[in-house]
C-alpha cells in the first residue's frame, strides 16, 4: 500500500470520527436543551422571547469570534442580493421552527414531542427532493427506513394519552420548517460558496434574531411587562444561551 493511499484512508477515518462526534454532540445537547428550555418555560411562559434570546446570544457570540479568532471567515460573495436570496429564507425557516418547537411545550409532553421529532429525517429527505438538491436512485433500503419511521410515529401518536391536535399540528409545522432550513443550509454548505458551519451561523443568526424580535413584540411584550424575568437569575440565562449556542454550532456542523 502506498503512502498516499494510507494518508487518504487516515483522512477518511478522521473525517468519519469527526462526523460521529458531531452527531453525538448534537443528540446530547439537543436532549439537554429541551429539558432546560422546558424548565425555563414552566417559570417563564414566553417561548418567543426565549428563542429570541438564544439567537441574540448566537449573534453576539459569532460577532465576537469573527473579530477575535480565525474561526469565521467572511464570504466575499455575501452581497445584499445574495443575503436576501440565500440567508433570509434560512433565518425565516429557523425562526419559525424555533418558535413553534417551544410553543408546543404548552400542549404536549416532552416524551411525545421527542417521538414526533423522529420523523425529522424523513421531512428533511422530502424537502431535499422537493428542492432538487439531489435525486437519488430508487432504493428499497430508503423506502423501508421511511416506512418504519412513519409507522413508529403513527403508533406513538395513537397511543399517546395526552394527545392534543393543536399541539400535534404545531409540532408538525415546526418539523416542516426545520426540514427546509436544513435543505437550504445544505445548499450553501455544499454549493459554490462552501461556507463553514460557523460562518453560516454568523450570517443567519442576526436575521433570525430580528424576525423573532418582531414576533416577540407583537405577541409577548405585554406579558413581559407584567411578569418580568420570572425570577430566573442572569446566570441561568447565560448558561441557557451558551448551551443553545453550542447546539446551533453542532446542528449546522451535522448538516455540513
Amino acid at each position: 500500500m502506498s503512502v498516499n493511499s494510507t494518508a487518504n484512508e487516515l483522512s477518511k477515518w478522521e473525517q468519519g470520527l469527526i462526523h460521529k462526534y458531531a452527531c453525538s454532540a448534537w443528540i446530547g445537547l439537543s436532549s439537554v436543551v429541551i429539558v432546560f428550555n422546558k424548565w425555563i418555560l414552566d417559570r417563564f411562559p414566553f417561548s418567543i422571547t426565549l428563542t429570541t434570546w438564544h439567537m441574540f446570544f448566537a449573534t453576539i457570540s459569532t460577532q465576537i469570534l469573527s473579530r477575535t479568532t480565525s474561526l469565521i471567515e467572511r464570504s466575499p460573495e455575501m452581497t445584499p442580493q445574495f443575503y436576501i436570496k440565500a440567508i433570509l429564507p434560512i433565518g425565516l425557516c429557523f425562526s419559525m421552527s424555533l418558535i413553534l418547537s417551544n410553543v408546543v411545550y404548552l400542549y404536549l409532553s416532552m416524551s411525545f414531542i421527542q417521538m414526533l421529532k423522529a420523523i425529522g429525517p424523513v421531512a428533511t429527505l422530502l424537502a431535499c427532493w422537493s428542492m432538487k438538491i439531489f435525486n437519488p436512485e430508487p432504493s428499497v433500503r430508503v423506502l423501508v427506513t421511511v416506512v418504519v419511521i412513519v409507522c413508529g410515529v403513527a403508533i406513538s401518536s395513537l397511543g399517546e394519552l395526552r394527545f392534543v391536535l393543536v399541539g400535534f399540528l404545531i409540532q408538525g409545522t415546526a418539523i416542516v420548517f426545520e426540514a427546509y432550513k436544513n435543505a437550504l443550509q445544505q445548499l450553501l454548505l455544499s454549493g459554490q460558496t462552501r461556507m463553514s458551519s460557523m460562518t453560516l451561523l454568523y450570517y443567519f443568526a442576526p436575521a433570525c434574531t430580528g424576525m423573532n424580535a418582531i414576533w416577540m413584540l407583537i405577541f409577548e411584550l405585554k406579558g413581559l411587562q407584567q411578569k418580568g424575568a420570572g425570577g430566573i437569575s442572569p446566570g441561568v440565562w447565560l448558561a441557557n444561551g451558551l448551551l443553545c449556542f453550542a447546539l446551533n454550532i453542532a446542528s449546522v456542523t451535522v448538516v455540513s
